[in-house]
């Protein structure tokens, strides 16, 4: 479950009135969408909130991944080529 930011613990969205409600109450004035350029701007600013919060790996922890991931490839390399060979001395064996 996602927590709540700072602005929306401040500001909950309040449901969406309808035309009839509020023409009732005679006062309140509905509150305009924000234009396509506030949106990209809000947008860019989130997203560059979020990038922020990224914790990148150090130099030493990369190299370790690095490694586990080309000793996981060499090991299935090997696998593969194992069960060719096997499967190619079987079906020459039969045929």
């Amino acid at each position: 479950m996602a927590k709540a930011t700072k602005k929306e613990a401040a500001h909950p969205e309040k449901p969406a009135k309808s035309k009839k409600d509020s023409s009732k109450k005679g006062k309140e004035t509905a509150v305009a969408e924000p234009s396509s350029l506030q949106s990209l701007i809000q947008f860019t600013k989130d997203a560059w909130g979020e990038f922020q919060k990224i914790q990148w790996p150090t130099p030493r922890q990369a190299m370790n991944q690095s490694v586990v991931v080309l000793f996981t490839v060499i090991l299935i390399i090997l696998l593969v080529n194992l069960y060719d060979f096997i499967s190619g001395f079987l079906l020459g064996f039969i045929l």
